[in-house]
């Protein structure tokens, strides 16, 4: 996880910690069940939005140069990023939905690692960072 998306996850735990009526993060319950339980998930689903959204520019790009082949995947990549940012999000802050949503997210990210696994050195990064979302979020 980068700094950015360490920033990220800090911020949107602590937002929700603080809506949650909680002075400080550190005395949550809701922060520390959260963050030990599912600190692999949160981490693997930021990397993974990141990795999406980086191949889906890509997949634009060769779009652009006329390989028509790339909208699907570029479409499920961004699908698969908007999963990861609200699966971490609702894991964040505790949500009644978190099974659920780890569930979505590990289906979407198996899907698009399918799609991205034998394109080029982007999509295999996507692949990578989609098959380690899947093996974190079915923890």
């Amino acid at each position: 996880m980068n700094r950015r998306d360490f920033a990220l996850a800090s911020t949107i735990c602590t937002a929700t910690v603080a809506l949650a009526g909680s002075n400080a993060a550190a005395e949550s319950p809701i922060a520390t069940t959260v963050l030990g339980k599912f600190n692999a998930c949160v981490a693997a689903c930021l990397n993974c939005v990141r990795h999406c959204n980086e191949c889906a520019m890509s997949c634009l790009e060769h779009l652009a140069h006329g390989h028509q082949s790339h909208l699907v995947t570029a479409k499920l990549c961004l699908d698969c990023a908007d999963v990861c940012e609200c699966t971490a999000s609702i894991i964040c802050r505790g949500g009644p939905l978190t099974e659920h949503l780890r569930k979505a997210c590990a289906d979407a990210c198996m899907q698009c690692a399918d799609a991205c696994r034998d394109g080029d050195s982007t999509m295999q990064a996507c692949a990578k960072a989609c098959e380690e979302c899947v093996a974190a979020c079915r923890q």
